[in-house]
């Protein structure tokens, strides 16, 4: 809010960092767009739930990889490697706020994003199209579960669930009640729990 601790925050940061952290007031990190500082942050938060995993083991047991395989994942960190994007040239951070704002988006976020890559389903022309795609069955799952957690499936297990839902009390009761909302209320009969 000051105008001088604004002028230090500058000087502290130099010309060329992006990210500072701030004894006892967190961390600032900059970027030319939201995309790119979104990534720094993102980044330091990560680094930071690393180092604090990791502390328990101690220092001398930590491997650290060269200073070539450093200098390697900051070159794919900064864009400047990428082969799976093809040709196009993304800032830093654009690729991966993109991707996290489709996964926003697919789960129902409205977030009014523009993409630079758009979605573009394509359909395989060498295989036989057919106009209904049969659904997945569900004792597909039911077969996965019985190898994932063999003793929940178990006929002891199942026989004991039968037993149990035969021998639950009926605690079902009918009754009959009045419509709600209407001049002439008729008699409704429901069953409450």
């Amino acid at each position: 809010i000051e105008d001088d601790v604004k002028k230090l925050l500058v000087e502290d940061l130099g010309p060329i960092n992006k990210v500072m952290i701030l004894r006892n007031h967190g961390f600032v990190a900059c970027g030319e767009t939201i995309e790119e500082a979104w990534k720094y942050a993102f980044n330091v938060i990560n680094a930071c739930e690393v180092q604090v995993r990791a502390a328990p083991m101690g220092i001398d047991q930590l491997y650290l990889p060269s200073s070539e395989q450093q200098k390697r994942i900051a070159d794919v960190l900064h864009g400047n490697i990428n082969e799976a994007t093809g040709d196009k040239k993304w800032k830093i951070g654009e690729l991966e706020f993109e991707s996290l704002m489709r996964i926003l988006d697919n789960a129902g976020f409205r977030t009014g994003y523009v993409y630079r890559q758009p979605l573009i389903r394509t359909i395989d022309k060498t295989t036989s199209f057919k106009d209904v795609e049969v659904p997945p069955a569900a004792s597909s799952a039911t077969s996965f579960a019985e190898q994932a957690y063999p003793e929940a499936y178990s006929p002891t297990r199942q026989a004991q669930r039968t037993t149990e839902w035969r021998n639950s009390p009926n605690a079902y009761l009918k009754q009959e009640i009045e419509e709600t909302g209407t001049p002439n209320p008729k008699k409704v009969t429901k069953q409450h729990h």
